[in-house]
């Protein structure tokens, strides 16, 4: 289902930024996706954030790729200031001549030299946010959501771009204050 819902998201935003309208377009690189849900493309200046929020936790979910969560004074995942290590973040690891190369998943705390040509989105609907990364050789989401218990969820998926066995590792950083 995740494998689905992300292919057919990314090409619905792979179709929108060939031939982006005049209708869709908001300030930022970011344009509306369809009725639900709006996507943040890479930009270089500024970011957009979307609030989710249960009976007083409330989680913003940020293009940047931070992840804050707060219920009141007490910080689950804090804001990061002056390069510091974001709250929460989630890498894959793809192998290559036998090391694994981190992928910075939700875009926060990416390596240096990073390999060129990765791509990245947000996706907010009123639900979830989705992370979405596109490599040459996979594509990586996160997909998060808070519920009506304050729980929150994550969902993480791969997707092989090729026909050939693709051997990777996933972790997840939790950086609590």
């Amino acid at each position: 289902m995740l494998k689905n819902k992300v292919e057919s998201t990314l090409n619905a935003i792979n179709k929108l930024l060939a031939n982006p309208q005049a209708d869709s377009k908001l300030p930022g690189n970011t344009f509306y996706l369809n009725e639900d849900e709006i996507v943040c493309a890479e930009r270089d200046r500024g970011v957009s954030r979307f609030p989710y929020d249960s009976d007083g936790l409330v989680l913003f979910a940020q293009s940047s790729g931070e992840i804050e969560s707060y219920e009141s004074m007490f910080k689950l995942f804090r804001s990061t200031f002056n390069n510091e290590d974001a709250g929460i973040s989630f890498f894959a690891g793809i192998k290559k001549d036998g090391e694994y190369f981190p992928i910075s998943i939700l875009g926060i705390n990416r390596q240096l030299f990073e390999p060129a040509g990765i791509k990245r989105y947000t996706v907010f609907s009123l639900r979830y946010a989705w992370y979405i990364t596109e490599t040459s050789d996979a594509i990586f989401a996160v997909r998060l959501h808070l519920d009506k218990q304050k729980h929150i969820f994550f969902s993480v998926t791969a997707i092989n771009k090729s026909n050939a066995p693709l051997e990777f590792i996933w972790h997840p950083i939790l950086n609590l204050p």
